[in-house]
C-alpha cells in the first residue's frame, strides 16, 4: 500500500501498522472526530463512492495516495473499514496537522508522522499562522472555539470563509492541532513583490541569446482578464501596432483590464525594451510577434485608466 501525504507529513499505514498501533494511534472507533481518512486499494470508481456516501462518509477531498478525507458523522468505524475496496480507516491524525516547518527546528522538508519533531510545549514565542479548515466548515462557525484554542481574543484573528489567521504561541499550536473542524496548520509568508527574479523564472536570457528567436511573423493568442483601456488602437507604447484584436469574452464590449493580470501577461509575451528596470530591458518572450487577446476572466477588482497603463510598465518589469 502506499503513503499518506497531507501538509508534508507521510504515513504508510500497511508499513506502519504495528508502530501506529504502539503509538495509540489507530482509533477503535470515531467517537472523537468527526472526519475520518479512507484508503482504497484502488482508485474508486463511480459505484464505490457512492456505497461509502451510503455508509455515511461524505468525502471531501483527494490526498494521495488512493486516500479521501471525509466527513464521517457516525461513531461507529466497522462499516468503513467492512467495505471490500477499503484498505484503511481511521480518524483524521492530528499529526498531519502541523508541518515541520512550525516544529522545532524550522525544518522545510517532509517528515514521517511518526519520527517528525515533537511539538514545543513550553515556547511562548508567537508565530504567525493560517488555520485552514475542512471543506465545508466556515470560518465564523468555529470562530470562538479557535481562539479559546489559541487563548486569543476572536477580535484579533482575522476570519476567512475557510481559513483563520492569527498570531499564537508556539506552545498553543497542540490546541489548535486539537480542534476537530482544523485540516492543517501552515505558517503565514506575507506576500512581497519580486519583480527582479520572475525574468530567470521565464528564462527570458535564454530567449535573447537563442540566436534572434523573437517571435517575428508570430500570432500569439493570451486568454486573460483583458488588456489595459480595451482598445487596440490606444495601447502602451510597448506593444504600438501589434495588437492584432481583442475578444471580450468575461464582459460583453468590455475588453478592458481593470484586473491588471491581463496586461501584465502581455508584457510578458510582447514587451519590446523600450523601457529599462533592474539593469535589464523589458523585453518580452516574442518580442516581435503579434498577439490576439481573449478577456476569459471576469475582473475583481477596479482600476483606473491610468492604473491600467502603468500596469504595462511595472508589470513588464515583473516578468522580464
Amino acid at each position: 500500500m502506499a503513503k499518506i501525504t497531507i501538509n508534508g507529513i507521510s504515513i504508510d499505514p500497511a508499513v506502519h501498522h504495528a508502530a501506529l498501533a504502539a503509538a495509540n494511534l489507530v482509533s477503535p472507533s470515531a467517537a472523537s472526530s468527526n472526519f475520518i481518512l479512507v484508503q482504497a486499494k484502488q482508485p474508486l470508481t463511480g459505484p464505490q463512492r457512492a456505497q461509502l456516501e451510503r455508509a455515511g462518509a461524505k468525502i471531501l477531498e483527494y490526498a494521495p495516495e488512493n486516500t479521501f478525507i471525509c466527513q464521517y458523522p457516525p461513531s461507529d468505524l466497522s462499516p468503513i473499514r467492512a467495505l471490500p475496496f477499503v484498505e484503511w480507516a481511521n480518524v483524521y491524525l492530528e499529526g498531519f496537522k502541523i508541518p515541520t516547518s512550525l516544529r522545532p527546528g524550522g525544518q522545510t522538508a517532509t517528515a514521517n508522522l511518526l519520527s517528525a519533531a515533537p511539538l514545543d510545549l513550553l515556547s511562548n514565542d508567537r508565530v504567525t499562522v493560517n488555520v485552514i479548515l475542512h471543506k465545508g466548515v466556515a470560518g465564523d462557525s468555529v470562530r470562538n472555539k479557535i481562539a479559546a484554542a489559541a487563548g486569543l481574543n476572536p477580535a484579533t484573528m482575522e476570519v476567512g470563509r475557510n481559513k483563520i489567521r492569527l498570531t499564537v504561541e508556539r506552545r498553543r499550536l497542540k490546541d489548535l492541532a486539537a480542534t476537530d473542524e482544523v485540516r492543517h496548520i501552515e505558517p503565514y509568508v506575507a506576500p512581497k513583490l519580486a519583480n527582479n527574479i520572475a525574468r530567470d523564472i521565464l528564462r527570458a536570457n535564454e530567449a535573447e541569446n537563442a540566436g534572434g528567436l523573437a517571435g517575428e511573423d508570430q500570432i500569439v493568442a493570451i486568454a486573460d482578464t483583458g488588456l489595459d483601456k480595451g482598445t487596440a488602437d490606444d495601447v502602451h507604447p510597448a506593444f504600438t501596432g501589434r495588437v492584432l484584436k481583442l475578444y471580450a469574452l468575461g464582459r460583453a464590449g468590455d475588453a478592458s483590464d481593470p484586473d491588471g493580470h491581463g496586461t501584465h501577461v502581455a508584457g510578458s509575451v510582447l514587451g519590446d525594451g523600450i523601457f529599462m528596470t533592474f539593469l535589464h530591458p523589458h523585453i518580452g518572450m516574442t518580442a516581435r510577434a503579434c498577439t490576439q487577446i481573449r478577456g476569459a476572466r471576469r475582473p475583481t477588482a477596479a482600476m483606473t485608466p491610468s492604473r491600467q497603463r502603468s500596469t504595462i510598465s511595472s508589470g513588464t518589469i515583473a516578468i522580464v
